[in-house]
């Protein structure tokens, strides 16, 4: 995945949409049941799934499956995906005419999902402030140290680093 276009959806909010399009049908079943309508199982999944709200809609799907990525049918769908060597895995090109796995990670890390996470997660740790004085010289800022220590080190070299934490497990 590359960066998101404008209008698109982060994945934390298609996430949320179909969790929560999941606690609905949830919801819905738990109401049949309640209602004494005595059905069959496969009854009562028709009727749930029969009932998803916008913008999901009544399919054969329950609604949180409507959230899945669908492939393109008209893209090139043979994927590459063997390799001698990690090196040589990264150079490949998923499918014969789109990115390399190494242009697909540099990408999404420095200008895509995974970086707009990692962004995320900075600004969560810029509400905890400065930590206590370590050794009573250095004052420890958590924003601070994870762009450095975490986000510049992967948007540098995205490749270098995962080679390195894939090496440490």
């Amino acid at each position: 995945m590359g960066p998101r276009q404008k209008g698109e959806l982060s994945h934390r909010e298609i996430i949320t949409m179909a969790v929560k399009a999941g606690v609905a049908d949830i919801q819905h079943a738990y109401t049949v049941g309640k209602s004494g309508k005595k059905l069959s199982p496969d009854d009562l999944y028709d009727a749930v799934r029969q009932q998803s709200a916008p913008p999901a809609f009544p399919s054969a799907l329950y609604a949180p499956e409507m959230y899945m990525p669908q492939l393109d049918p008209a893209a090139d769908q043979e994927q590459n995906i063997e390799s001698d060597s990690i090196e040589n895995l990264f150079e490949t090109r998923i499918r014969r005419n789109g990115p390399s796995y190494r242009e697909l990670i540099e990408g999404n890390v420095r200008r895509g999902s995974i970086h707009e996470e990692l962004q995320a997660i900075a600004a969560d740790k810029d509400l905890q402030g400065p930590l206590e004085e370590v050794g009573g010289t250095i004052t420890l800022h958590p924003k601070e140290a994870f762009e450095r220590a975490v986000i510049g080190r992967l948007e540098n070299d995205p490749i270098l680093y995962l080679k390195y934490v894939m090496q440490t497990r």
